[in-house]
């Protein structure tokens, strides 16, 4: 117990739950017990896994209703027994039920259900009903139980199912049933967590095809390979059309609002130029997508309300925005190169290198050497301030001329601007260049700029920037 305690030190409470109970107290697993024993691979529903054993098949379905009764030994049929007499002492309805499953028992439990009825109880074996339930690849984790969304389905079917038997009427309407503003909320907060954990990208844009999310979709390296006819139909019901499959290291963006296809934008296959797209949510709220293939920026990049959430990984980079709670809800990557579809989380908080604008304000001509700029450090990402917000129409900067860098527009921490600055291979120090702002962008102003290297050789520098 010691052991798990040290093991479990950095753990939330919920995760401690998770590495007692089950293991210390129910399964008595001590000699076999291992690394992976007391480290939860995917969160889960009260026991219920998001993910299912790759390989699982469905369950027989009605097959298993007409299997052949088989006798439940001595000890099993005496526990049956007895459960029955507490049954018929109870002043209510009872009914018996057998969850989905394919564990081999089907002949056992045809047998229990004729002991149950012959005892003048009710009796269903769910496994005969997969198809109302709309049970599919994914929603068993394994032949015996359910995965999070299986057991949603199963839930939904077999309440539909016992309170049309039994008559039960909906009170949560009702003035004096007070769980029911309990029941909404945390109606809502399973809805969240059920998004922003979801790990199989199948089932995953199942959880956000409903017109109470919007989806922002950006591609960064490779986001084909991996995708198989089950995802891209999956796609197509989120509301894109083209999807990124058949493009082979292209570029992607996607925009569904309410179940709309906002914007859809593919680069040719093994393309040198990335796609950027901005504009806004039916609620009004502002967005900038950039995606780079793997010959272009190799980079990914989706910006709501002017915060970066892409996690910026290979393949498919997905946010999904709450159109009720009026906020992004979860964030994730799914490398659609690779079959595994491996989902990853976490968006990248980069050390940011303070430079202040005098330090910057001195021109560099094209050839200055990189060293007489201010060095990024790898892995970083530099603001640049300015005393007062700038209106200028035109920025002038040098940069290291072999990498690419996104420059972000920014009023106090929020983006509201991307613009590029492309690579020159063949040149090895600063490169002096122009950029543009749109009417727009010079009208809203800007108090900093950010500098992002997002593809190079790793040394990164900046001479100057001087806006006019």
């Amino acid at each position: 117990m010691d052991a798990m305690k040290d093991i479990l030190e950095e753990y939330t409470d919920e995760e401690k739950l998770w590495g007692y109970f089950p293991i210390a107290y129910f399964h008595n697993r001590w000699k076999s017990l291992g690394y992976k024993d007391f480290k939860p691979a995917d969160y889960d529903f009260l026991g219920y896994s998001m993910r299912a054993v790759a390989g699982t098949a469905l369950p027989q379905g009605k097959e298993q209703l007409d299997a052949e009764p088989r006798t439940l030994n001595g000890w099993q049929l005496e526990n049956l027994n007895k459960v029955l007499r507490v049954c018929s002492q109870l002043d209510g309805q009872v009914l018996f039920v057998i969850a989905p499953n394919n564990d081999g028992n089907a002949g056992y439990y045809r047998y229990i259900q004729d002991v149950v009825t012959k005892a003048g109880f009710d009796y269903i074996n769910a496994t005969g009903y997969l198809e109302e339930m709309g049970i599919e690849i994914g929603d068993m984790r394994d032949i015996s139980h359910l995965t999070m969304y299986g057991a949603e389905k199963y839930t939904t079917w077999l309440s539909g199912v016992v309170a049309e038997k039994y008559n039960l009427p909906d009170r949560r309407e009702q003035a004096n049933y007070k769980s029911a503003a309990l029941y909404e909320s945390e109606y809502e907060d399973y809805l969240e967590n059920k998004v922003n954990h979801g790990v199989m990208l199948g089932k995953y844009l199942e959880s956000i095809t409903e017109t109470r999310y919007s989806v922002l979709i950006a591609a960064r390296d490779e986001a084909s390979a991996g995708l198989n006819n089950e995802i891209v139909e999956r796609l197509r019901k989120l509301g894109l059309r083209t999807t990124p499959a058949g493009g082979y290291r292209s570029a992607y963006l996607g925009v569904v609002d309410h179940g709309n296809l906002l914007l859809e934008q593919v680069g040719e296959p093994e393309g040198t130029e990335p796609l950027q797209a901005s504009g806004a949510l039916a609620d009004g709220t502002p967005f900038i997508l950039q995606s780079g293939g793997n010959q272009s920026s190799n980079h990914a990049s989706i910006i709501v309300d002017g915060v970066e959430y892409a996690v910026n990984s290979r393949g498919l980079n997905i946010v999904v925005y709450d159109n009720f709670a009026h906020k992004v809800i979860d964030s994730v990557a799914f490398d659609t190169f690779d079959q595994s579809l491996a989902a990853t989380r976490g968006i990248p908080n980069l050390p940011e290198l303070k430079i202040s604008a005098e330090e910057v304000s001195a021109p560099k001509v094209t050839g200055t050497s990189r060293v007489e700029g201010i060095e990024i450090p790898n892995g970083q990402k530099a603001r640049v301030r300015f005393d007062d917000v700038q209106h200028g129409k035109t920025l002038y900067l040098s940069l290291d001329a072999n990498d690419i860098y996104n420059i972000l527009l920014c009023r106090g921490e929020r983006v509201y601007a991307l613009y590029t600055v492309w690579q020159e291979p063949e040149q090895n120090n600063l490169r002096s260049t122009q950029i543009e702002l749109s009417d727009g962008d010079a009208a809203a102003g800007f108090d900093s700029l950010m500098i992002v290297p997002v593809k190079g050789d790793g040394k990164y520098s900046v001479g100057h920037i001087i806006v006019l």
